[in-house]
């Protein structure tokens, strides 16, 4: 009897750490089959994008001065930062370290392009790309530099289209903004921030919805009303039928102290962070 004892014990802790670990198995998949569509596509982006950098890397490697090498990558290290930090669909945690590395790639590329011969719209694109990741790979400088020259650009330039003048001014906004949140000036990012939710007509927000990265980053250091107030802006420039409601939704959860999930299709949401 003493000696089937221990057996019997043995078989029962061996039961009931099998049936603990079906249970988190199950657990998992449950939140796999949940995220399964939003995982897939964030990791196809990557894929996808990484293919086309090592072909136009090379490309670049052997024309060092090709603009089309340049603009390509210049738009894929961008892309790759908008998903690393906007999106982070399938609740995929962010690298830091990776997304700094991709904007930094991006400004680098921006370097090039600007020294060609271009276009002012098109000085005005890439000038605006390279704001944007300058301040997300911590280069403020680089970030103060670019907005100065989007001023210039805009003050001088001859013909004026506003939805091209509207976006590049929220770029402004919305960088001179998380410039301030980085320097823990709450004042100035937020009178950013509702300068940026009064400018109509930007095409990005129009299409895809807000710009909600300043927001973001004012949200996780509590500031509140700001956002509510920015979010309550941009629904007078959204009429596509839906997005109303996802925006009230996010003021409710706001309020409650949540932050919504900004831009993540599986909950509904829209919003790029670019």
């Amino acid at each position: 009897m003493a000696a089937i004892l221990p057996g019997a014990v043995i078989v029962l802790v061996v039961v009931i750490s099998a049936t603990i670990l079906i249970r988190i198995h199950n657990i998992f998949n449950r939140i796999n089959n949940t995220k399964s569509f939003s995982s897939y596509y964030y990791k196809s982006i990557n894929a996808n994008s990484m293919k086309k950098i090592q072909k136009y890397r090379i490309m670049q490697e052997n024309h060092p001065d090709s603009l089309d090498a340049a603009e390509n990558l210049c738009m894929l290290y961008h892309s790759l930062v908008i998903n690393n930090t906007g999106l982070l669909w399938g609740g995929i945690a962010p690298n830091h370290l990776l997304i700094q590395h991709d904007a930094h790639e991006a400004v680098k590329q921006c370097r090039i392009i600007l020294r060609q011969p271009l276009k002012i719209d098109d000085q005005l694109v890439y000038s605006e790309v390279m704001a944007e990741d300058a301040v997300t790979a911590n280069n403020i400088s680089q970030a103060k530099l670019s907005v100065n020259k989007i001023e210039k650009k805009l003050r001088y330039r001859k013909h004026s289209v506003k939805r091209a003048t509207d976006n590049a001014l929220f770029v402004i906004y919305e960088v001179l903004g998380r410039i301030a949140v980085k320097n823990r000036q709450w004042k100035s990012a937020n009178d950013y921030l509702l300068k940026a939710g009064k400018v109509s007509g930007d095409p990005y927000a129009l299409e895809i919805g807000p710009n909600m990265r300043l927001a973001h980053e004012l949200l996780q250091h509590g500031e509140r009303q700001v956002v509510v107030s920015y979010i309550k802006e941009c629904m007078d420039h959204h009429l596509i039928v839906g997005e109303k409601s996802i925006m009230l939704k996010w003021i409710k959860k706001i309020r409650k102290g949540i932050i919504p999930a900004f831009g993540d299709p599986v909950n509904g949401g829209f919003g790029l962070w670019y």
